[in-house]
C-alpha cells in the first residue's frame, strides 16, 4: 500500500519517542531513589546523634550519682573543714568523666566529636551540670 513506508516511519518514531520516555523515567526514577536515600542516611544520622546524646546523659547522670553516693559528699564535707585539699574532689570529677568515656565506647566517643568537637569540655559540662542538679 502506498502509505506503509509513511506507517513505517512513524513507528519508528513512536518507539524512538517512547524508548525517550523510558529513559527519561528512569533517569527520574534514579534521582528520586537518590536523594530518598539521602534524607534517610540523614535520618539515620541525627537519630544516631540524638541516642547518643541521651545515652551520655543518662551515663552522666548515673556515674555522678554513683560517684557522690560513693565518695564525693565525704570529700566535699572534708574540704569545707579543710581537712584535704580540693584537688582530692576534682579528681573525682577526672575520674567520673574517665568512667563515662569508658562506658560510651568508642563509637559513641567517635559520634560525639564529629559532632561537638571537644568531647572532654562536653562531659566535663554534663558533670557540672548534673552536680548542681544534685545539690538541689
Amino acid at each position: 500500500m502506498w502509505y506503509d513506508p509513511i506507517l513505517t516511519h512513524a513507528l519508528d518514531a513512536l518507539v524512538t519517542l517512547v524508548i525517550g520516555l523510558i529513559a527519561l523515567a528512569v533517569a527520574y526514577g534514579t534521582k528520586y531513589l537518590r536523594v530518598l536515600s539521602n534524607r534517610l542516611q540523614e535520618q539515620a544520622k541525627h537519630d544516631l546523634i540524638a541516642n547518643t546524646i541521651a545515652r551520655l546523659e543518662k551515663t552522666v547522670v548515673i556515674t555522678v550519682q554513683a560517684a557522690e553516693q560513693k565518695v564525693a559528699a565525704d570529700l566535699r564535707e572534708k574540704v569545707k573543714d579543710g581537712k584535704i585539699e580540693r584537688s582530692e574532689l576534682l579528681a573525682v570529677a577526672e575520674n567520673v568523666k574517665t568512667e563515662v568515656l569508658n562506658t560510651l565506647g568508642e563509637e559513641a566517643v567517635s559520634v560525639l566529636q564529629d559532632t561537638f568537637g571537644d568531647i572532654n569540655t562536653l562531659i566535663e559540662n554534663y558533670i557540672e551540670a548534673t552536680v548542681l542538679e544534685l545539690k538541689k
